[in-house]
């Protein structure tokens, strides 16, 4: 359970955000996630684990490979496509609306990319301290802190419903689900 290892990220605020940002998965995402069709995920498609060679790209590292929902490896996708600036939801819009094309995703799973993703950089933060209060000299595992830490405010106060409407848009819904048209 990651809530345990909380007291190893160093900075207070980070660790409230971070604690919040988990405690909110577990009580509201994951029983969402039940019953969604799951398949097999990469779980760890981030900058350093694609390989591009002109039009090709390919995954590499399988090690984080899992079975779960399939929103859970758009959301980590998500995750490292996130920019840092004062907007990162703009970012994954193109992503979410590209898996859409290819595989499409239903309203409840729309629902879920951006919390998701935000608890993959929260999980990051924590999996990154505990790994390396194991290993200190290996400097590798804090590679994407500061800019996760970083991020980690920003989604912190991104307004998860218009996250939601935004990726509803791009994949051709109706972006508020609520409204009458």
């Amino acid at each position: 359970d990651l809530l345990e290892h909380l007291d190893l990220v160093a900075d207070e605020g980070l660790r409230e955000i971070v604690a919040g940002i988990l405690r909110h998965a577990v009580s509201e995402l994951v029983p969402r996630l039940a019953g969604m069709a799951t398949q097999l995920i990469h779980n760890d498609a981030n900058e350093n684990n694609i390989v591009v060679d002109g039009a090709q790209a390919s995954l590499i590292d399988f090690g984080d490979m899992i079975v779960a929902p399939r929103v859970c490896g758009l959301a980590v996708a998500c995750a490292y496509q996130f920019d840092d600036s004062a907007d990162p939801v703009r970012a994954i819009v193109p992503l979410v609306a590209g898996y859409h094309q290819a595989a499409p995703l239903t309203a409840d799973e729309l629902a879920l990319v951006f919390p998701l993703a935000r608890v993959r950089v929260a999980t990051s933060i924590v999996m990154a301290a505990l790994q390396h209060a194991a290993e200190p000299d290996n400097d590798y595992l804090l590679v994407s802190q500061q800019s996760f830490a970083a991020l980690i405010r920003v989604l912190a106060t991104t307004s998860e419903d218009l996250a939601h409407f935004r990726v509803r848009g791009a994949c051709g819904f109706e972006p508020n689900p609520t409204s009458r048209t």
